[in-house]
């Protein structure tokens, strides 16, 4: 599988954040590293392929195309795909998915992906539907799908305490506890714990961990040189012990194997969500 084309954030408004197209040609196994991420993504999957694993869950390609919202990656996931087959990938700005579809994620803590089925409107979901069916031969399928959905999931003209908490997390790289981002949003800590958890899936200080590491995988991956000590300090870190517990135990690799496995690795075979 590889990234054929992704949309310029220059050129995306509303609620998308990214957007990007995969293709295969061949019959062959395919596997991504998907890593943590903040953010939440539409996952629609077409073609023939003979099945499609996302971490460890796995969906018979009946019908033809399959729709998925992903919900927040709370740790380093599989996506496995056998056969012919294409994906858009679209990825929604952090905090938004329970504006837009009213989905609590605090429903998908079991699963990670959830039938898009069952939340979209069905007249976008024809839409969108009625795209990839017929898709054009050049790569504006994902220009028309951007415009579907931003058309028709409006950015959210109030959002939510959570939606505004996520935001500030994400600008302050997750160095925010929970008293100093209750007092931002102009909440009460239980407040904004209870309404954090069951919009987002997943609790503020949780979610705020989440971030710090992928802005440390962000950083070591695209670092010339790496300094551990300047990361543990930019990031509150007690140790070096604790540093590379927390790494594990989000990536599932230390952060000199995870190095070694992101240098080994194709670009195409990791995902950032």
């Amino acid at each position: 599988m590889s990234c054929n084309w992704v949309i310029p954030q220059s050129e995306l408004t509303g609620v998308i954040q990214n957007i990007s197209l995969f293709e295969s040609y061949f019959c062959y196994d395919s596997c991504q590293l998907i890593m943590p991420n903040p953010t939440n993504g539409l996952i629609i999957q077409y073609g023939e392929p003979s099945f499609y694993s996302f971490d460890g869950i796995t969906f018979n390609r009946f019908p033809m195309v399959y729709f998925a919202l992903a919900s927040i990656s709370k740790q380093s996931m599989l996506l496995r795909c056998h056969g012919e087959y294409k994906s858009v990938l679209v990825i929604f700005k952090p905090g938004v998915l329970y504006n837009i579809f009213k989905l609590p994620l605090s429903e998908c803590i079991s699963n990670p992906i959830v039938d898009a089925k069952e939340i979209i409107q069905k007249t976008v979901y024809q839409k969108i539907l009625s795209i990839v069916e017929k898709p054009p031969k050049d790569k504006s399928i994902i220009n028309e799908i951007s415009k579907v959905i931003n058309r028709d999931f409006t950015q959210p003209t109030t959002y939510s305490i959570s939606c505004k908490a996520t935001k500030l997390l994400i600008a302050k790289e997750g160095k925010l506890n929970i008293q100093q981002l209750s007092s931002l949003v102009n909440t009460t800590p239980r407040t904004l714990e209870r309404k954090f958890k069951y919009e987002q899936g997943t609790s503020p200080n949780s979610y705020a961990r989440l971030v710090k590491h992928h802005s440390i995988i962000r950083d070591i991956v695209t670092l010339n040189r790496i300094d551990w000590l300047d990361i543990i300090v930019k990031y509150n870190f007690h140790d070096k012990a604790h540093f590379i517990k927390d790494f594990k135990k989000i990536t599932g690799f230390s952060p000199s194997a995870y190095l070694n496995h992101s240098h080994s690795l194709d670009v195409e075979t990791r995902i950032y969500f």
